[in-house]
């Protein structure tokens, strides 16, 4: 009887593999894939935005934005100059023309997330 109760049971769990345990290792299977591509693309995405820096630092150095912007800065008056000095004007503009020119570069990225 011992030996039937153990082919029973071996049968019964193979039953219950084939009727929740395929399920259930299939829904973790493509658990684990969306986590992999979902990893993989944020990955991809940090890759190009750093790229996509550097390209734009390229791109103004090239066209001589930060000498003409440097250029009009030293034409403003004094005062004017210790203003916007004092409220950061001179850093925002930077960091507005390289998150433009960053923002345009990723464009021809495929994939880059924008």
């Amino acid at each position: 009887m011992d030996f039937f109760d153990s082919v029973v049971a071996r049968l019964n769990s193979i039953y219950d593999f084939i009727t929740s345990g395929i399920y259930d290792f299939f829904v973790d299977s493509f658990a684990l894939l969306v986590e992999y591509l979902t990893v993989s693309s944020i990955k991809f995405t940090i890759w190009s935005m750093s790229f996509a820096w550097d390209v734009s630092k390229s791109i103004i150095e090239d066209l001589g934005i930060s000498d003409t912007l440097n250029n009009a800065w030293s034409t403003l008056p004094g005062d004017t100059v210790s203003i916007l000095s004092f409220f950061g004007v001179p850093d925002m503009v930077n960091m507005l023309v390289t998150a433009i020119i960053t923002s345009y570069t990723l464009k021809f990225i495929p994939f880059s997330g924008k």
